[in-house]
């Protein structure tokens, strides 16, 4: 276990829903809102000798705690503008209580403090039972105050940290810079845009009629920094895989694409990274059929395998039928800056090679990777696309290992 899930579990332990719920009166005013004792003589009149020098309550842990307990900024900063973020805290400078910039009686803090101590222990209540439809109309809908909507103070970044503790998958970190740093770079895209994706825990995701944070999208999709998802390669794999048969099969029926256009020498060059699609659970690259009818036609709609392996009359070309076929498989497109959905990295096969180079024993395989390697190792080049044999065997070699370790 690593420190962050320890600093999480000790802020539980002292702050979770289920502890301050507990909490009542003084003794509640004084874990959430008093900040730490360092000889603080006008709260120590609040609070007695239940204010030992040193104590640190709630909003100081998720303002400035750092320390082998507890290290707030793993969590995201939330520092700076007290009356706004606290909306009670204690004013040395005017020797009271505040709510916002309005002075407060200490009776007045204790029942504001309830307030916010209900608040956040419905709000844990909804996200505890993954009611998400119910937690957005609790936030949305209901007011704080005569002036203070719920979401305005769900937006308090203390709050927002809060629960972003309790449920780091539901609530997200928006503060933190580790936050926007992994996600920045899982979704390739620029700080703007990621605040533009989510600008606070309020955003509404209606998703196949279930409402779910838009951050737990994120985290189901990718994990967090502190628990990053791995890949399930074998379903990425079996996803493209799949969605490469319905393209060729769609191909195949015919009518799709005449050779009218096309040109066996025509320029190979490198292209931009084709668009994802969702295909169940995972991402897979969307192919251009015409890029598929194109190299085949290159191909003379021969097996590249052997020319001599003639099948049937296909009803998409009327030529001798052959199945295109990446020879680096579109699970890979990731490792690459530039598209391998393109004529030089498609092979036309006749089924059987088709078949024999997905299911053949790895010495054969290997033996048809090179062969298909050196005819078009050249034209790889041309259009940005560089890789040693070595590396393609080993693509195919970790499918196939991905595949025996979930079938025993």
């Amino acid at each position: 276990m690593n420190n962050y899930h320890i600093y999480r579990e000790n802020f539980i332990k002292e702050f979770g829903s289920d502890r301050i719920l507990q909490l009542n009166g003084l003794t509640l005013l004084k874990e959430m809102f008093a900040l730490k004792n360092r000889g603080n003589k006008e709260l120590k009149q609040f609070f007695g000798n239940e204010f030992p020098l040193g104590f640190e309550s709630m909003c100081y842990w998720l303002e400035r705690k750092e320390d082998k307990d507890f290290y707030t900024v793993d969590f995201g900063s939330c520092r700076g503008g007290q009356h706004y973020k606290f909306f009670i805290y204690y004013c040395q400078k005017n020797q009271s209580w505040m709510k916002r910039s309005e002075k407060i009686s200490v009776n007045d803090a204790i029942i504001w403090a309830e307030k916010i101590r209900d608040l956040l222990v419905e709000a844990s209540s909804y996200l505890n039972k993954d009611n998400f439809e119910e937690f957005y109309e609790f936030v949305n809908n209901d007011w704080f105050d005569e002036e203070t909507k719920v979401s305005e103070l769900f937006r308090r970044a203390y709050i927002h940290k809060y629960l972003h503790i309790l449920f780091p998958n539901y609530i997200s970190s928006i503060h933190s810079e580790n936050w926007q740093k992994y996600y920045k770079n899982k979704m390739n895209i620029n700080s703007k845009e990621l605040f533009s994706f989510e600008k606070n825990i309020l955003k509404r995701y209606d998703f196949e009629g279930n409402f779910v944070p838009y951050y737990k999208i994120l985290t189901d999709k990718y994990g967090t920094p502190h628990n990053p998802k791995k890949n399930n390669y074998l379903e990425i794999n079996k996803q493209q895989e799949k969605f490469e048969e319905i393209n060729e099969s769609d191909y195949q029926k015919g009518g799709l694409y005449t050779p009218d256009n096309f040109s066996q020498n025509g320029k190979e060059a490198p292209t931009q990274k084709p668009n994802k699609s969702l295909n169940g659970d995972s991402e897979v690259y969307i192919l251009d059929k015409k890029v598929r009818a194109q190299a085949l036609y290159r191909s003379n709609y021969l097996c590249e395998i052997d020319n001599n392996h003639i099948t049937f009359v296909s009803r998409a070309t009327s030529k001798n039928y052959v199945e295109g076929h990446h020879l680096i498989p579109m699970s890979a497109q990731d490792n690459f800056d530039t598209s391998i959905d393109v004529t030089s990295n498609i092979i036309a096969l006749c089924p059987n090679c088709h078949r024999a180079i997905h299911n053949s024993a790895p010495e054969e395989q290997r033996e048809l990777i090179s062969k298909l390697f050196g005819l078009r190792k050249s034209r790889l080049k041309k259009q940005g696309i560089n890789i040693i044999l070595d590396d393609l065997i080993t693509i195919y070699t970790k499918q196939k290992t991905d595949i025996m370790s979930q079938t025993f």
